[in-house]
């Protein structure tokens, strides 16, 4: 899951990143689906019909992203598109996304283990902390509680080496 993907380059890394991480798992022989928004560009309007694509061999589903608040698409059909395919395991890629927050509340509500990514976004920074850190210990809350798996990586050097 996460909330733009190939070809939504405007996006940034992480667009190359979740490909990357596509590619390889279909090279190793997993039959990999991502759950994404419409979104390709911020100044251009996301459509508001799903379509299933195929990108490096994983089957992504675009879903209808009828509203946006910025870089995040609301994509009501999610949760319904997850029931359809239901998958085995979920990537969460990113944090307080609608997309990951769905994703992650469908997975544990189905007891469907799932993996938490939120690429440098879990500490709040930036603007409106003080709102995160209400949104982080409400509404986003069970996002981290709930994953089997969190990956986290830095650039920060551990103390002793």
């Amino acid at each position: 899951m996460t909330p733009a993907y190939w070809p939504a380059l405007s996006f940034g890394g992480p667009i190359w990143v979740f490909r990357a991480l596509a590619r390889e798992l279909v090279a190793r022989g997993h039959e990999v689906d991502v759950w994404t928004t419409t979104l390709v560009e911020l100044g251009r309007r996301p459509s508001g019909r799903s379509r299933e694509d195929e990108v490096d061999g994983a089957r992504v589903h675009y879903l209808g992203t009828p509203l946006r608040f910025r870089w995040m698409g609301i994509a009501p059909r999610l949760p319904l598109a997850l029931d359809r395919r239901r998958p085995d395991v979920v990537h969460v890629f990113g944090y307080r996304d609608f997309v990951g927050t769905a994703a992650a509340a469908w997975a544990r509500a189905r007891r469907v283990p799932y993996v938490f990514e939120p690429l440098g976004m879990f500490r709040p920074k930036l603007r409106k902390v003080g709102l995160k850190r209400v949104l982080d210990s409400t509404l986003y809350r069970g996002v981290a509680t709930g994953a089997r798996v969190a990956v986290a990586t830095s650039g920060a050097r551990v103390q002793g080496q």
